[in-house]
């Protein structure tokens, strides 16, 4: 006997779909409270401080400036602090947008915009797009507490890293020009692991070497770049006259001739290279 053959079920075809279209970043409102660092801040930053204050003998504690970065950090990011109205001409949507800290030790929302804006000028205004090549000296974690602690030993091992820096490069690049940039970075301002290429943070120092076909304007202009960058000290090393220029500031200048030393102060402390050992 013959069976009904069994009717197949068809879906209906499904609908099509619309074409995509790409969506514009949107604000969203960020919420400190939400993330790990914050509550442990909110929590136990007095008993910090003044546990910081009794470890002290003057009883000073902590710098005060760290104090204000952690207390204007849990502040940072809530209307009731002060926020800015955006409305747009178009559409006539209003948002309020709340004020931030912009510390520069403790907020990570701050610390990450800054970073992106200061690699932005960089980029765009500051670092040639040229050839570049980084040079990182690792040290042992039982040797690091001593040169923290030594600003005396830090400098003398800065010294031999240079020097050997110096020494491998020349031999290596005949051909390379005369001028040069040497740039420093304190330990901690970079992030890790080291990026590829070009570093987006300002240099704590940065060592310019004239060579005969730099002019005076564009030595000027470099030095302004690096400034304007962020960097703590500049120094111009100028082998035909003999002599150095060091730049903390536009204003803040000093030339030393060949029978002084170059000092690296508080960005580099215990570092005293005699100009003649630099120009030798």
């Amino acid at each position: 006997m013959a069976t009904p053959a069994k009717r197949l079920f068809r879906p209906p075809p499904a609908p099509a779909r619309p074409p995509h279209r790409a969506t514009s970043p949107t604000y969203r409102l960020r919420r400190p409270t939400a993330t790990p660092l914050y509550p442990v801040v909110q929590h136990h930053l007095e008993t910090f401080l003044a546990r910081a204050a009794e470890a002290d003998p003057l009883g000073n504690g902590v710098p005060w400036w760290v104090e204000k970065d952690f207390r204007a950090y849990l502040r940072c990011g809530f209307l009731a602090h002060g926020f800015a109205r955006a409305r747009c001409e178009d559409c006539g949507h209003e948002r309020l947008i709340p004020f931030s800290c912009k510390g520069r030790g403790i907020c990570p929302s701050c610390n990450t915009r800054r970073m992106a804006e200061l690699a932005a000028h960089l980029t765009d205004h500051v670092l040639p797009h040229l050839a570049g090549r980084q040079w990182v000296l690792s040290l042992p974690k039982r040797l690091r507490p001593f040169l923290h602690r030594n600003p005396d030993i830090a400098g003398a091992v800065l010294r031999i890293f240079l020097r050997a820096v110096r020494t491998t490069l020349r031999p290596a690049c005949p051909g390379a020009p005369l001028d040069a940039q040497l740039t420093y970075w304190a330990a901690g301002r970079l992030l890790e692991p080291l990026p590829e290429g070009f570093a987006t943070v300002a240099p704590d120092l940065a060592v310019e070497i004239v060579s005969p076909s730099n002019t005076v304007s564009e030595v000027a202009d470099k030095v302004h770049a690096y400034l304007a960058a962020g960097a703590r000290m500049v120094w111009v090393v100028d082998p035909r006259c003999r002599s150095a220029t060091v730049y903390r500031s536009r204003d803040d200048i000093w030339i030393l001739t060949e029978e002084e030393a170059l000092d690296g102060g508080e960005v580099l402390p215990g570092l005293k290279a005699p100009l003649a050992e630099v120009l030798a």
